[in-house]
């Protein structure tokens, strides 16, 4: 064997003449490749002016010197190029990039991201494990931009699995939202870890949110829409079975109501309105209190009426009186099913349709049915 297994250093044989030649071939060696520096990486020239010690990794396409040494380590020593030819495992700085590079057998690839690519766990101040393979432990943790937007990306085998975020207390899990075994958009919480709570549901496919829970509001929150289309407004849906109560408005801690509000400053606009709408028909249960009515100190009027191509009247209610804008009917009964008038009370009335002296309208004195064309009791 004359050379070395790793750096091929020339051996000094026995009896060898001019020992010092093969000695100090093996010295500039090891001056050139170990603590292995580079200037470059990125020539394929030599460069015009190279001082004594210069070192590089040649790029492909080498020329010159260097020709057909791509890859090789090029060490300008006592005024010309030795080449280096290197071995798999080899580490180099590359000192105009401040990076390191190994060299793989075939080509040189940046060592210092390399050695982050494909780790099986990653703990920062604190142990990964099998399922959390990348732990941190501190105060905060940044996720910048890099010159525009950012996201953080959760991703998942198939819509059975789960993909969320789960934020615990002594890892003890109380809140989590993502999407947990679909693709709907889930948020829950838990007192203890092991009961949860649903609160919503955002549903993938139609954006729709469906609450899981009651939605308590305090005093004075409002739930504003803020459109400007006619069409526009709040509207609350049932979507069940024919008869299904879509609203409910109730106060468990006394008195009940709700209130509808209109509140423009404009009095020639001054009215609410509360309608009752099938497909077909629309009827409307209006409060108002026009300009003229404020203007000369009038109360405002409650109207219900039938909105086909305009407002209809039916029914106008104040303070002062009650009017019928259309004629009002009568209910209907004989003399014999007529409901005992102490009942209904006095001032009721009815159309009594075969009375003695023929159809007549009577009205109750809170003991007996009297005509009211003679006062007569019906008979």
């Amino acid at each position: 064997m004359t050379d070395t297994p790793n750096l091929k250093l020339s051996y000094i044989a026995a009896a060898q003449a001019q020992k010092h030649v093969t000695h100090n071939e093996a010295i500039r060696a090891l001056d050139a490749i170990v603590q292995l520096s580079v200037l470059d990486k990125d020539l394929a020239t030599p460069p015009a002016s190279p001082a004594d010690g210069d070192r590089y990794i040649v790029a492909s396409g080498a020329t010159g010197a260097w020709a057909g040494k791509d890859g090789q380590i090029a060490a300008f020593q006592d005024g010309a190029w030795m080449v280096y030819a290197p071995r798999e495992g080899w580490l180099a700085w590359v000192a105009d990039e401040d990076k390191l590079y190994a060299y793989d057998g075939s080509s040189w690839s940046d060592a210092t991201n390399a050695a982050h690519q494909n780790v099986p766990f990653l703990g920062i101040n604190a142990t990964a494990d099998a399922t959390n393979r990348l732990a941190v432990s501190s105060p905060a943790s940044l996720f910048n931009h890099a010159g525009a937007g950012h996201q953080l990306k959760v991703n998942k085998n198939t819509a059975a699995d789960t993909a969320s975020v789960l934020f615990q207390t002594g890892f003890s899990g109380r809140a989590e939202f993502g999407l947990a075994g679909d693709d709907d958009w889930h948020v829950k919480v838990s007192a203890d870890g092991t009961t949860w709570n649903e609160a919503f549901v955002v549903d993938g496919g139609t954006g729709e949110t469906t609450l899981k829970k009651d939605l308590v509001l305090p005093d004075g929150v409002k739930l504003r829409n803020t459109g400007t289309a006619s069409t526009s407004g709040v509207v609350i849906e049932g979507g069940g079975t024919f008869g299904q109560v879509a609203l409910i408005v109730q106060n468990v801690n006394g008195a009940n109501g709700a209130v509808f509000e209109q509140r423009s400053s404009d009095p020639a606009i001054d009215l609410v309105d509360l309608v009752l709408r099938t497909l077909s028909h629309q009827m409307n249960l209006r409060v108002e209190s026009r300009s003229n009515k404020v203007q000369t100190g009038q109360a405002p009027e409650m109207r219900i009426g039938w909105q086909n191509n305009g407002f209809k009247d039916l029914f106008n209610l104040s303070p002062r009186a009650a009017k019928f804008q259309v004629p009002p009917i009568a209910p209907s009964y004989t003399v014999a099913t007529l409901p005992s008038a102490s009942t209904v009370g006095a001032g009721a009335m009815v159309y009594v349709s075969n009375e003695s002296g023929g159809p007549v309208l009577a009205f109750s004195d809170g003991t007996n049915w009297r005509r009211v064309t003679d006062r007569a009791v019906v008979s």
